[in-house]
């Protein structure tokens, strides 16, 4: 069944949409956070900047900074409330808050491979779970995470002159079969497993030949 539209609503903040259904002339609007005045990603980001550690007010002032719109504080508190069942690591705030300030409980860098991908790392999340008897065996991952923002080798995914993927299969047959521990353990576990070898012929004196996988 097909909607139409018919014609919109506005607010105080914003324009919406409204559908009508064919048969019941219902009109209704296609948007998240119905009969609400506010823009669901408004209310998702001030849920977000007060969970990095910011008071109310704090979260008020970036919020009208970044939507300029001033939101009461009583607003803000009644989205905490009404979406802490969703939001799980408002259990851990208070904690998170103690050993990160809002401005560095987050780090955020871009890594420009061929198209651009923001890395981030929740500062607070990490160390609260590596404090865990049983997460501790992966405490590493701590140090892992720390050099990828810092020596990221960058180079290996911007220069792709040389990518196996490039070369045409008929003049490279031998790159289909790539030798790494991955390959030699799957030998093990399935040696029926067909294989490319690659063929170098041998002449011997001109009258014969031998093939070497």
């Amino acid at each position: 069944m097909s909607t139409t539209r018919r014609g919109k609503r506005r607010n105080r903040l914003r324009t919406l949409q409204l559908f009508q259904c064919p048969e019941c002339l219902h009109r209704f609007t296609g948007e998240a956070g119905k009969n609400r005045t506010y823009p669901l990603k408004l209310i998702l980001d001030a849920v977000s900047t007060f969970n990095l550690g910011y008071s109310i007010t704090g979260t008020r002032s970036i919020l009208r900074r970044r939507f300029h719109v001033d939101v009461p504080d009583r607003t803000i508190n009644s989205w905490l409330t009404a979406y802490r069942s969703v939001s799980t690591y408002a259990r851990l705030r208070a904690a998170g808050k103690k050993l990160f300030d809002p401005h560095s409980i987050i780090v955020s860098r871009f890594f420009e491979h061929r198209q651009v991908y923001r890395f981030q790392v929740h500062n607070a999340k990490l160390e609260l779970s590596l404090r865990s008897p049983l997460h501790r065996h992966l405490s590493p991952l701590r140090a892992y995470l720390t050099a990828v923002q810092r020596d990221f080798p960058h180079h290996l995914f911007q220069n792709t002159a040389e990518r196996s993927s490039t070369f045409p299969a008929q003049l490279h047959p031998a790159i289909f079969h790539k030798e790494n521990h991955a390959t030699r353990l799957a030998d093990l576990v399935l040696p029926s497993s067909p294989r490319i070898t690659r063929s170098v012929t041998k002449h011997c004196n001109g009258s014969c030949s031998s093939t070497i996988p």
